[in-house]
Formats: C-alpha cells, sequence, structure tokens
C-alpha cells in the first residue's frame, strides 16, 4: 500500500467511474456525493479508518459517489488488479484479508443483496419469503454467497452468520429498521394533526 497526502477538494474517486483503486483513510476527511438532477449532494463522510471504493474494487461495478476530500488527507491507496493478485496469490493471507473487508457493514451488506438477488433468480423466491424452512434457506443463501464470492475471486471468504440469519429473518420485508421509520412519521404527523384539532375545544 501506498501512503500519500491529498489537498483539501480534490476527486479521489468519480461517481459511475470504472474501479482502479481503494482507499483507507490515515487522517483528514472526504465527501461522499452523488449527482441528482444535475447537482451535487452530500450523502455521506468518510472519517479515519474508513474504507473508500472497496465495493467497486470487490465487485467490479461503477463506483457508487464522488469522493472528495475535506481538508488536507492522509490516505493508504492500493490498486484493484495488485490487491487482487495478493489475495491470490497467498491464499490463506487473502481468505483473511477478505474476511476482515467483508467485515465492514456496507461491503457485507452490497454482497448480501447481490446474493438474494441470485437466491431469488435460482429458487424463484426470496429467503424466508414463505412460512417454515428458514434452516434451509440459510444454507441456501450462505451457498449462494460463497459462490457469488468465489465468482468474484474471494475463493474461501464468507459473510458472518448474523447477516445471513437477518437477511432471511426479515423474509422479503421492509427491513424492520426502515419500516419503523417510514411507520413512525406519518404517526407522528397525525398525532400533531389531532393535537391541534383538540385545542380548540
Amino acid at each position: 500500500m501506498k501512503a500519500e497526502y491529498f489537498p483539501p477538494k480534490e476527486d479521489l474517486i468519480l461517481q459511475n467511474e470504472a474501479p482502479t483503486d481503494f482507499y483507507i483513510v490515515v487522517s483528514g476527511a472526504l465527501d461522499l456525493l452523488v449527482l441528482k438532477n444535475g447537482t451535487e449532494q452530500i450523502v455521506g463522510e468518510a472519517k479515519t479508518g474508513d474504507l473508500c471504493g472497496e465495493i467497486g474494487v470487490l465487485c467490479y461495478r461503477l463506483h457508487l459517489f464522488t469522493m472528495r476530500t475535506k481538508r488536507l488527507c492522509q490516505l493508504l491507496w492500493m490498486n484493484r488488479t495488485t490487491f487482487l493478485n495478493i489475495v491470490q496469490a497467498n491464499v490463506g493471507d487473502g481468505t483473511i484479508i477478505m474476511n476482515n473487508l467483508l467485515q465492514f457493514v456496507a461491503v457485507g451488506f452490497y454482497i448480501l443483496l447481490q446474493a438474494v438477488d441470485r437466491f431469488a433468480a435460482n429458487y424463484n423466491s426470496f429467503p424466508w419469503q414463505f412460512d417454515g424452512g428458514m434452516d434451509e434457506d440459510i444454507s441456501r443463501l450462505k451457498t449462494t454467497a460463497v459462490s457469488l464470492l468465489s465468482d468474484l475471486g474471494c475463493n474461501g471468504s464468507t459473510l458472518t452468520e448474523d447477516l445471513i440469519n437477518e437477511m432471511c429473518r426479515f423474509g422479503a420485508a421492509e427491513l424492520h429498521a426502515v419500516a419503523a421509520f417510514i411507520g413512525g412519521i406519518p404517526a407522528q404527523e397525525v398525532i400533531k394533526v389531532l393535537y391541534s384539532l383538540l385545542r380548540f375545544y
């Protein structure tokens, strides 16, 4: 890996660019931006210890965000080809590296969502969409995820049991945190309206 300093307002990765490098933030911070309706919007921030560009590099997908330095940043970076050559040449260490990368929630969920799509294509249903057979679906999803990782060149890597179990547990419904948030907003608005109506009686 190469350590390098980058000045403020420098674009390291461009949205929809082919993946070539990934970065680890040693110091400083980066804005994550997306282009919507012709304007850039900040959707997140990468801080010390965060990875940038790892989904594009691991899954060979176009980058999801533009990543721009907010201030002077020290970053470690590695080329995709170099990284994959190291992982494939050192099977034991490569598996450990890939498993460590998959512990990052964003990478794990991205791979898992891709595995769910493949699961649906193979079995014509989503994991635990129908009552019964949860253990069988967990096993199938785990096998599908390992197959997907193998196709991506990450032989021997697996996702955590917690991620796979959680994905099966919600059974093709909305994620419970999202459902709670979406349900809570209208409930709050109803309470406001009722309160304003009752205030006059």
